[in-house]
């Protein structure tokens, strides 16, 4: 189940922030979907793609479209730190959000 709520306070924002991040970037690496069979995934190209990616680059998007510069230097602060994780399907999540955020 997804869940969308608007969050209109930079400083809310700014405090759920490292949870939020750290949950797009498990939607983008595929971790949260793992044991799923492959009938809900859809075909894009020649490529499947769950519907959990769509989530996480939507609420990407949006996040940093509707945030701007305010957050945007702490989303890149915290991808960086993340990106130092021995997991190499995390650094893929993150490598996939940091496209979608620029």
């Amino acid at each position: 189940m997804v869940s969308w709520i608007t969050i209109d306070d930079g400083d809310v924002v700014r405090e759920i922030l490292p949870e939020l991040i750290g949950q797009l970037v498990k939607l983008y690496s595929g971790q949260e979907f793992e044991q799923q069979e492959v009938n809900s995934y859809y075909m894009v190209g020649y490529v499947f793609i769950h519907p959990f990616f769509k989530t996480a680059t939507r609420t990407t998007t949006e996040l940093s479209r509707k945030s701007g510069e305010k957050v945007l230097g702490e989303i890149f602060t915290i991808l960086h730190a993340k990106s130092r994780s021995p997991d190499t399907r995390t650094r893929e999540g993150i490598c996939l959000m940091m496209c979608d955020v620029m």
